[in-house]
C-alpha cells in the first residue's frame, strides 16, 4: 500500500483475494496456467495487446483504471492487485468524503 498506515489483517486478506483472482485473470489472458502471482507478464511474453486486453478485464470486473506507468514497469499479478486495492480504497474514500 502506497498510504502511511499499515495494512491490517482485513485489508492484506482482501489483497490475497485480490492476488489470487487477478493471477487467475492474468492465466487466462496470457494462457499459461503456470504464471505466478510475482512473475513478469512481459518477461513470460505478453504483448502490448494482451496487457490491454487484461487491464480491459479489471477495469470491468472492479470498476478501476489502471495504466501501465503506475505499475512502474513491472506487470504482475501482486502489482496489478496493490493498485486495484489502492484505487478501490480511495475510490470508497472519496464516496464517503474523507
Amino acid at each position: 500500500m502506497t498510504d502511511s498506515h499499515e495494512a491490517g489483517p482485513d485489508d492484506r486478506a482482501a489483497v490475497q483475494q485480490l492476488e489470487e483472482t487477478i493471477t487467475g485473470m492474468v492465466r487466462e489472458t496470457m494462457g499459461n496456467n503456470g504464471l505466478g502471482v510475482d512473475d513478469d507478464v512481459f518477461d513470460l511474453g505478453a504483448t502490448s495487446l494482451s496487457f490491454v486486453r487484461l487491464l480491459a478485464a479489471i477495469h470491468q470486473r472492479y470498476h478501476v483504471m489502471i495504466h501501465p506507468v503506475d505499475l512502474d514497469g513491472v506487470a504482475t499479478a501482486r502489482r496489478l492487485a496493490a493498485q486495484v486495492h489502492q484505487r478501490a480504497s480511495q475510490a470508497v474514500a472519496q464516496r464517503r468524503g474523507v
